[in-house]
Order: C-alpha cells, then sequence, then structure tokens
C-alpha cells in the first residue's frame, strides 16, 4: 500500500463516526464531533493534525479541539452552522478572517 493509500485509509477510519467532515491538503482534517456529556449532547469542532512517521511507516494524528485554540485557521465557515456554541470567539474570529483573506485567491480545498 503507498503512502497516499494509507493517508486515504487513516482519514476514512478517523471520519468514520464524525457529523461532518474536510481535510485540508496542508495536513488538517477537520471534524464534527457529537458525544454524550453529563447527560446532553455535546458538538464540537475538532482539527486533527496528520503526521507521517517514516519509520513505522504510519499515519498518525493529534487532535485540539476549538476550546483548546488549534492554530490552523482552515476550519470549513459551515462546522459553525453545526456547533453554534462558540468555545473560543476569538479563534472563529480568526478563522473567518482567514477565509476572508483567501477568497478569490483560486485556493481549492482538497479531497481524498
Amino acid at each position: 500500500m503507498t503512502r497516499n493509500e494509507k493517508l486515504k485509509t487513516y482519514i476514512e477510519e478517523l471520519v468514520k463516526n464524525s457529523l461532518d467532515w474536510e481535510h485540508d491538503p496542508a495536513g488538517v482534517v477537520w471534524t464534527v464531533e457529537e458525544l454524550t456529556h453529563a447527560g446532553r449532547i455535546v458538538r464540537l469542532i475538532v482539527c486533527n493534525y496528520l503526521r507521517w512517521s517514516p519509520q513505522h511507516k504510519l499515519w498518525g494524528s493529534s487532535d485540539l479541539a476549538e476550546e483548546e485554540g488549534p492554530a490552523a485557521r482552515s476550519c470549513p465557515l459551515r462546522f459553525f452552522d453545526l456547533v453554534p456554541e462558540e468555545a473560543d470567539p476569538d479563534w472563529r474570529e480568526g478563522v473567518t478572517r482567514w477565509h476572508r483573506d483567501r477568497a478569490g485567491t483560486g485556493r481549492t480545498k482538497g479531497t481524498l
């Protein structure tokens, strides 16, 4: 299996229980997760930073929820509608600004 095939398989496993997801070609997979906490349903925006281990020839990731303030700003804006409770308003403003700054530059999202 090639490195790209392994990446596709890894992402498919990573997002299989997500409400929505998007892969950014810069090495981030954004997901919306739904959890039950203290008897109520909670939705989270999660930034999954992908990394390749050449030694083990495997993909892995580390994740940060919105409230942990991920450095990445490429989160899809539609995720804000799926998760209306703002855990970090400053981060959301940074995401909105990131998208506004890139509008019209011709950059496209990644696909599998």
